[in-house]
């Protein structure tokens, strides 16, 4: 089965430093601010003098306010990302041809695999100061439910745990991602690994995010049980 496949590498997405001008340069900028401290705490002054830009006003200019900036980091990187997620489903053999554990894997990996010019899982941990805030769904799906292969693995995962009700399934994959986003983030600072190669802090946080996803749901029979007994039935 796909899932227990021994976890394989893909290339790993480095970028090449170049010089950047304009509205791209005050994207990477306001991804790697936002990363280090989050979206609340960072000026758009700031954001402007790390890009190196002349004009005060260029964020505005560009993407009108914060929220328009946090849509084009995604719109930047989702393609991006997805490219290394729909190579993984090729080298399964199409989405249909994964278990629930090789789609957790697709889903989750690629954050991990791509990293910054210095190597540091930058993206990530955006993303993990983006789901830490109450906005953040929203602005997140509006762009996830855009993308077919999103979609795709999401239903087919959403398919294979059929025993869960819809927000529990929600619910989880919420958890799920913040548990691998901190593992990634886990790959830039070898204090936090406890000895263990990346491959295999991966591949137990994989397991770990299966595990969770899949798990009966106990809590709610449990509820039932009890209502059921209160009313006498």
């Amino acid at each position: 089965m796909a899932g227990s496949r021994r976890l394989s590498k893909p290339p790993t997405h480095k970028r090449t430093p170049v010089a950047e001008k304009g509205p791209e340069a005050l994207l990477r900028a306001a991804e790697r601010l936002f990363a280090e401290h989050s979206v609340e705490d960072v000026s758009m002054r700031q954001i402007v003098v790390a890009a190196g830009q002349a004009n005060h006003y260029a964020v505005q200019h560009h993407f009108g306010d914060k929220q328009g900036l946090v849509r084009a980091i995604l719109q930047m990187r989702l393609p991006e990302v997805n490219a290394i997620r729909e190579q993984m489903i090729v080298d399964a053999g199409g989405v249909e041809a994964l278990d629930a554990a090789g789609l957790v894997r697709v889903l989750f990996l690629p954050l991990a695999r791509f990293v910054d010019e210095a190597g540091r899982h930058t993206h990530a941990r955006f993303m993990l100061r983006l789901q830490q805030r109450e906005t953040a769904p929203s602005v997140m799906l509006e762009f996830y439910d855009d993308s077919s292969l999103m979609a795709a693995v999401v239903d087919a995962l959403r398919a294979r745990l059929s025993h869960l009700a819809e927000p529990v399934f929600a619910l989880r994959l919420r958890l799920t991602s913040h548990l691998f986003l901190h593992a990634a983030l886990a790959l830039d600072s070898p204090d936090a690994m406890a000895g263990m190669s990346p491959d295999t802090l991966l591949a137990h946080t994989l397991q770990a995010c299966h595990s969770v996803l899949a798990h009966p749901d106990t809590v709610s029979s449990h509820r039932e049980q009890a209502d059921q007994a209160a009313r006498g039935d």
